[in-house]
């Protein structure tokens, strides 16, 4: 190579390693950003030389977690230990014929999204087994089980369907590695217990993605008048329905109109720009956050032994008993206990019961042994008589009913803390973020989530998505539907 061309790859290195907290989701596939010609000043005639260049002489680094052993000793499916721990496929560079080559990385589905650190490596090093992991999902349909097809995955001969290696070769990228979770290669078929613990997740896998692809197959020899004639059906139905609602509009009167055509101009409630790097979206500032909380790594309640087995609700009381109130009718209590669990039932799909309320407000006091524990503390019936005459005791939580609850209660709080800190915002809120916030992250409001977003300034007026909170008191629509509300245009990158 001249001295020109290698001073262009120290270039190109140099480049690289500049890359911090990116993701790049280009053709749907999470992958390590390319440094482009402008970037490094490089004429684009030569650009494509010195890349190919560099891949071959480029030793790329082994992706380990915490939870894999070296390759020579690893075997192919390592227990999954954890909950909510799955494996994502790193399907390494290749191209035509060649064989299928990957690896397998355990991570953890109960974090929150987050972009990755790409520094001079094509896949995703997670030092950090805690940390979640950016991946496409794939949607396909596996066919006859015949198993004729082979993945080089960790030193192992992996059998797999035709469909799917079909599949995986049309993905695989020519320079770098993609995460992919497939269900066929990622869950151990031959483990009916790790089945059964995997199969409940995949709803959480899917949601989790960072993007979902489906497979359909390869294409055969009417695929392309078949799409053709899905695109004719569609444009047929738009002019069918433009048809339509135009004669909705000939019969309205002079002031409905003048209404319908101001909700026609409206401004899109989000965009993306021609790079496809950056999301804007409409939404609403609601507060900035000024504290945080410990993280909660190993989160969990005891009807045991609370003095000495209740971390987690002691350090929750010492971090709430700083929160100022944000306006008299905001109740710390109840802020604390519906933040404990995300406002969530024991399997996270319905809101939380107020029959929690009398668990945690019994279970706080034999905490801390003081009452009230908390400012606000509600007590029920059974908690005010006194012990022996119909009081709640500890062996009290054993019992049918409100045993069952205090389970309940333990499965919502365990799985909403998991990795998760409380926060205090400006105005005296009580919620719950993702373990990667900072003070000085922002609670943005937006009509296409379900839940706040915690961001993080990127500079330029433009923010990086944290993750979802849970923010007491305005879970309802509150902040959107205040008086002083102003939807504003946010930038996502």
């Amino acid at each position: 190579m001249s001295d020109s061309n290698e001073e262009r790859v120290n270039l190109f290195d140099t480049a690289i390693g500049s890359i911090k907290h990116y993701t790049y989701d280009g053709s749907f596939f999470v992958r390590a950003e390319k440094v482009t010609a402008e970037t490094v000043g490089i004429p684009p005639d030569e650009w494509d030389a010195i890349l190919s260049q560099d891949s071959k002489n480029r030793r790329r680094p082994p992706v380990t977690t915490l939870n894999e052993r070296a390759p020579s000793t690893k075997a192919l499916y390592e227990p999954i230990q954890g909950d909510y721990e799955t494996r994502i496929l790193e399907i390494k560079p290749g191209s035509g014929s060649e064989t299928l080559q990957g690896a397998l990385h355990h991570c953890w589905l109960d974090g929150d999204r987050l972009a990755l650190d790409y520094a001079r490596q094509w896949g995703v090093s997670t030092s950090d087994f805690t940390t979640p992991v950016c991946y496409t999902a794939l949607s396909y349909t596996w066919g006859p089980p015949v198993f004729e097809a082979t993945i080089k995955c960790d030193g192992h001969a992996k059998r797999i369907t035709r469909g799917l290696e079909a599949a995986l070769k049309q993905f695989r990228q020519p320079h770098d590695s993609i995460m992919m979770w497939i269900d066929q290669i990622c869950i151990n078929q031959d483990d009916d217990a790790e089945k059964k613990k995997q199969i409940p997740l995949m709803g959480r896998i899917y949601e989790r993605a960072r993007s979902t692809v489906i497979w359909l197959g390869e294409a055969g020899n009417g695929s392309s008048s078949a799409l053709k004639l899905i695109e004719r059906i569609t444009s047929i139905l738009h002019f069918t329905l433009s048809e339509f609602a135009h004669s909705v509009y000939q019969a309205s009167g002079p002031f409905s109109k003048i209404m319908l055509r101001e909700r026609e101009i409206k401004k899109p409630i989000m965009k993306i720009n021609d790079e496809k790097n950056e999301l804007t979206i409409q939404g609403v500032f609601f507060d900035t956050l000024i504290d945080i909380g410990t993280l909660f790594t190993n989160p969990d309640l005891s009807n045991e032994n609370p003095t000495t087995e209740n971390q987690t609700l002691l350090e929750a009381v010492a971090f709430v008993s700083q929160l100022k109130q944000a306006g008299s009718e905001y109740n710390v209590f109840t802020a604390l206990w519906k933040s404990l669990v995300a406002g969530k039932n024991g399997d996270g799909k319905l809101r939380s019961p107020e029959s929690f309320a009398e668990v945690f407000s019994f279970l706080l006091d034999q905490t801390t042994g003081k009452s009230p524990s908390v400012p606000g503390q509600t007590y029920s019936i059974r908690q005010r008589r006194p012990r022996g005459k119909g009081g709640l005791e500890l062996s009290s939580l054993e019992t049918r009913t409100l045993g069952q609850t205090f389970q309940e209660v333990r499965t919502a709080l365990k799985r909403a803390l998991k990795n998760r800190r409380l926060g205090i915002t400006n105005k005296g809120y009580l919620g719950l973020f993702p373990g990667h916030v900072k003070k000085g992250d922002v609670v943005y409001v937006f009509e296409t989530c379900a839940l706040p977003s915690a961001l993080r300034s990127a500079g330029n007026g433009k923010f990086r998505f944290i993750g979802e909170c849970f923010v007491y008191g305005i879970m309802e629509g509150e902040a959107v539907e205040a008086e002083d509300t102003c939807r504003i245009d946010v930038t996502l990158v």
